[in-house]
């Protein structure tokens, strides 16, 4: 059975599959986020020959975990999050959304702790995102989780990209405070090092 988690005033959020996923991509990605930036159509560079490659590449990944969450108000799509693993202990979260009219009332930070609940018990260490440095309405609500700025990329697409990154367990959330130098070095962080 797939996972159904049911919220306040008729809200639901329901794992899809892969399918049902790129349909809502198709349908709704471009209007919530095409906001006329600089953003690269990287597609528009590829050859015939190029797109023949990168379905060979997609077919060969097609084991690797997936997580498809839609969010519905009753039969309505009123949002999403997907992702996926990228090694062996690591889950990328790709791309989340709210519908503009449902934003500010905590769906996202909803979903967002759904999805931190159900990689966590597949077993991710890490659960990372990439967003535009300008995204604050989805980069506040993961700083507000405990994710932490752990990079900063300079991105073809999309420009300037900060890297998101939450930690499950107390000891790898302690080594990155160490790591930043927020924190001084400690016996427990110690016996964690090689000696």
């Amino acid at each position: 059975m797939k996972f159904i988690k049911k919220l306040e005033n008729d809200f639901m959020i329901k794992e899809i599959s892969n399918v049902e996923m790129d349909d809502i991509l198709k349908t709704h990605r471009k209007n919530l986020f095409d906001d006329h930036a600089m953003t690269l159509q990287a597609g528009k560079t590829l050859t015939e020959v190029d797109k023949d490659r990168l379905d060979l590449l997609k077919q060969r990944m097609s084991t690797l975990y997936r997580l498809n969450l839609a969010l519905y108000h009753g039969d309505h799509l009123v949002g999403w999050s997907f992702g996926v693993q990228d090694a062996i202990d690591a889950f990328y979260m790709c791309n989340s959304a709210i519908f503009p009219k449902y934003r500010r009332q905590g769906l996202y930070t909803s979903l967002l702790k759904t999805v931190l609940e159900i990689v966590t018990e597949q077993g991710f260490q890490r659960i990372y995102s990439r967003h535009k440095s300008t995204n604050n309405a989805v980069i506040i609500p993961k700083l507000k989780v405990d994710f932490k700025i752990t990079g900063l990329e300079v991105n073809d697409v999309f420009g300037i990209l900060v890297h998101l990154s939450y930690f499950p367990k107390e000891i790898r959330r302690k080594v990155l405070e160490f790591r930043i130098g927020n924190i001084p070095l400690d016996d427990e962080i110690k016996k964690y090092f090689n000696p």
